[in-house]
């Protein structure tokens, strides 16, 4: 839930008001409702910032081919330019809240 209020507070500090106030408020909902919203996060910032914010698997294989992803890992590219590349993460979806908090710095360090 701290990541969460991370995320949106920087996005709000950047002019991203399209987070839904109902499930914020109470997060009782659908766990994945937050999933959805980082989704529309990331469109924004791709279309109004020309950053995106892409998510690398990394598989484990074994005799029949790839049998899970156990690590995950984002990059942030710019006009084919790779700004920042994390760590690996072991959820996909902790990798894409790192990367999106990661380019909202960088838009926040574009205006000032």
């Amino acid at each position: 839930m701290k990541k969460q209020k991370e995320i949106i507070a920087l996005a709000r500090l950047k002019n991203y008001g399209r987070f839904y106030h109902g499930w914020i408020e109470d997060n009782k909902g659908n766990e994945n409702a937050w999933y959805l919203e980082c989704c529309l996060l990331q469109q924004w910032l791709r279309k109004t910032h020309n950053l995106s914010v892409v998510i690398l698997h990394f598989p484990k294989y074994n005799n029949k081919g790839i049998s899970k992803y156990i690590e995950y890992r984002y990059s942030i590219i710019e006009d084919n330019e790779i700004w920042d590349e994390s760590e690996r993460h072991k959820s996909f979806e902790e990798a894409l809240e790192e990367g999106l908090e990661e380019a909202l710095k960088i838009v926040k360090e574009r205006s000032v």
